[in-house]
């Protein structure tokens, strides 16, 4: 078998699995230097010389050669691995098959991934953003279908408003990705891939109901006729979000003023529509078009000892996505990949009390973004992988304020961003060894404008700038299923529109903000050998382990500083450096047990030259995160039990406000009456543990949940 098919073959059942060996790393710091000079030497030379810079030993050595398998998590065989191609990055791969037949979300998936922390504002439906590696939300790329969610206004991606329903994987990297992500992010990136079209006609539906009103109906079909393919998925959720909670009052060194009470205007309403089709002329050419409309309606709380019982937020946004594939592009061994997308988001919020911000708002915002890539990748025998990327992406952002008639005068924000880079996969030792160098080039343009909306100041505008980064990774496959892997990589981000011009609820814009930097670098090593290596005495069917180290260095980090009792402001403040460790496992016993969890260390600190930050936590950022599922099964049903260990944290730079460690349990029985029907009933935080992710905003305690799921 050649190293191509070898390469994009994929892995392994779930029974052997539970994470990804996939690791792309960015540079920074360490020794940016010599970085520079291996990724010069990688692209600079000739790409046939390798044969000679190596020996012909390496290069083209016999195919008697091991690759060790990637780990994905699902039961079945399935074609991941030929999309992620990037085998040097440690990335966790959630197949959502697994779980459809439960009430579950995107956040909650995440959560129980290992080096991810998800941070909710409220819970079901509530603002919900994620971190990875000790990240900010904003140093994570969210991408649907590789179309990029972030936009320039606030760099956060609610990963509420994305139903898990209409999903069929998520891909989780943690610090590098490939480059047909076309990013730079500190953290790394999640891809959330929808349904795909299927091959045979069917119909899937789905209805859960549960604590605090909450629906959840999901319904759609999938058919293939010829050379035509179609998919249509639509998902209805609502909750009316009242749950109980101790409020203190705002005194939270004084309790004998606490009481419990009820979470007021804390409800949603929300619709989804995935469609798909698909045309394919010939046997190499095939061409998708995605459109996906999302509406939410939901109160806004506000805090929860100062609940805000008039405010209201509404969202609609709509994303279309043209993409073109090619085989055998003028040769056999070049295939290319176009994409067209673009995206409209609108939201209007109101405050006509004044209860959540300084001020009446009635504002009504308007992000527009569109893109354009190419993706080519060449093969130079069956040893090398050579891929190119360019990619352009425009957004334009239009800020009114109703209640204001000065606001109507604001200038729009507009940016364009340029991209170019390589990627080269070079196979060596008779393909034991995998060389993953990149080099992503980036260009920025701005156009501003010359009032900031919101708070009606004058601005001289924002130098266009370039930034490189690029990553270098290593993997190498020993004997026994044992695999090492490594990346060093550079990264940069830039501040969103909301750092730099603030809003009008509490936000100080702060147009002189630079652009974060840095590097990162993991090393890691996992195990996962074959059926036939393990103990035959043990009734074990599948095992799993992986151990990963971690180090990031930040510079010019920006965060948010209290300029007044009620607002913030953007600065670039502080340095930062995060070190940690990433354990996960599982293990199989008898096909019919299933053992498998994660731990993550992290020890997230603010090196700012500033004396009261230095030495400080990063907040939000818990040093230990613990996960860990049980599941009993057979072809009748499935019991499983969930335990999520979250260690305390500060979730302030000063690292005066601490919230304890919580425990969450989770319990839940599936029972198959029939192949095709699945029925689910489960309970979430059985201890009923509300420890808040947000100072202020609290969480719900225990639910009841139950779900029927048909697919026909």
């Amino acid at each position: 078998m050649s190293f191509v098919s070898e390469f994009l073959r994929i892995g392994t059942s779930r029974e052997r699995a539970v994470q990804v060996g996939i690791v792309k790393p960015r540079g920074g710091r360490i020794g940016s230097g010599l970085c520079r000079a291996v990724l010069c030497l990688l692209f600079c030379c000739p790409i046939h010389l390798w044969g000679v810079l190596l020996s012909p030993a390496l290069v083209w050595g016999s195919d008697d050669y091991e690759l060790a398998e990637t780990l994905v998590v699902d039961d079945k065989p399935s074609e991941t691995e030929a999309q992620l191609k990037d085998s040097s990055a440690f990335v966790t791969v959630i197949e959502i098959d697994e779980f459809r037949d439960r009430l579950t979300t995107v956040p909650e998936l995440l959560q129980q991934s290992v080096g991810v922390n998800v941070r909710s504002f409220g819970g079901l439906g509530a603002f919900t953003t994620v971190s990875i590696r000790g990240s900010s939300s904003e140093q994570v790329t969210i991408l649907l279908d590789g179309v990029p969610l972030n936009r320039a206004k606030t760099g956060s991606v609610n990963l509420s408003n994305i139903p898990v329903e209409n999903v069929e994987r998520i891909e989780v990297y943690r610090g590098v990705s490939p480059l047909r992500f076309r990013s730079s992010s500190i953290g790394g990136v999640i891809n959330i891939v929808t349904r795909p079209i299927g091959e045979e006609a069917s119909n899937h539906g789905k209805l859960s109901y549960g604590s605090f009103d909450t629906w959840m109906v999901n319904g759609g079909r999938t058919a293939t006729w010829r050379r035509l393919g179609y998919l249509v998925s639509g998902t209805y959720h609502r909750s009316a979000g009242n749950f109980s909670y101790v409020d203190d009052n705002g005194t939270r060194i004084n309790t004998e003023d606490d009481e419990l009470v009820e979470r007021k205007n804390n409800a949603f309403d929300s619709f989804d529509v995935l469609g798909k089709a698909s045309f394919e002329p010939s046997e190499t050419i095939r061409i998708e078009a995605v459109n996906n409309l999302f509406y939410k309606d939901e109160g806004v709380p506000g805090l929860g000892s100062i609940q805000a019982e008039n405010s209201n937020l509404k969202t609609l946004q709509n994303l279309f996505h043209l993409r073109a594939e090619k085989t055998g592009l003028g040769a056999p061994s070049l295939n290319a990949e176009c994409s067209l997308y673009f995206v409209v988001e609108n939201t209007r919020l109101r405050d006509p009390h004044s209860e959540i911000g300084i001020g009446v708002q009635d504002n009504e915002n308007q992000s527009l973004a569109w893109g354009v890539d190419g993706y080519f990748s060449y093969f130079f025998g069956n040893r090398q992988l050579l891929s190119l990327l360019l990619s352009y992406q425009g957004e334009r952002f239009d800020a009114r304020d109703e209640a204001s008639l000065e606001m109507l005068e604001a200038d729009p924000q507009r940016r364009d961003t340029y991209q170019a880079g390589i990627e080269d996969e070079i196979s060596l030792w008779r393909n034991r060894i995998l060389l993953c160098p990149q080099v992503l080039y980036t260009y920025l343009v701005h156009d501003f404008g010359r009032k900031i909306p919101f708070w009606g100041t004058e601005f001289a505008g924002q130098p266009d700038r370039g930034f490189l980064s690029g990553k270098m990774g290593v993997k190498v496959c020993l004997q026994g299923g044992l695999v090492l892997k490594g990346n060093a990589s550079r990264y940069f981000r830039a501040p969103n529109l909301s750092e730099l011009f603030g809003d009008r609820g509490y936000i100080v814009g702060n147009p002189n903000l630079t652009p974060e930097e840095g590097v990162n670098w993991d090393a890691g090593l996992s195990f996962s050998p074959s059926p036939a290596d393990l103990p035959s005495f043990l009734p074990v069917s599948g095992f799993s382990l992986e151990v990963i180290y971690f180090s990031l260095v930040a510079n010019d980090l920006i965060v948010y500083e209290q300029t007044s009792q009620r607002t913030v402001m953007a600065r670039n403040l502080s340095d930062a450096e995060i070190r940690g460790v990433e354990t996960s496992w599982s293990l199989t016993l008898a096909d019919h047990v299933r053992l498998s969890g994660n731990f993550t260390y992290q020890d997230a600190e603010n090196t700012s030259h500033l004396p009261q930050y230095r030495g400080k936590r990063l907040p939000a950022r818990p040093e230990k995160d613990l996960f860990n599922q049980v599941e009993v099964y057979n072809r009748f049903g499935k019991l499983f039990y969930q335990w999520t260990l979250i260690e305390g944290n500060y979730l302030d730079a000063y690292n005066t406000e601490w919230v304890p460690s919580r425990s969450i349990h989770n319990l839940g029985l599936s029972v198959y009456p029939l192949e095709s029907i699945a029925l689910t009933f489960e309970v979430k935080n059985l201890t009923g543990d509300q420890v808040s992710d947000a100072l202020g905003f609290p969480l719900p305690g225990r639910a009841y949940f139950g779900t029927c799921a048909v697919t026909f």
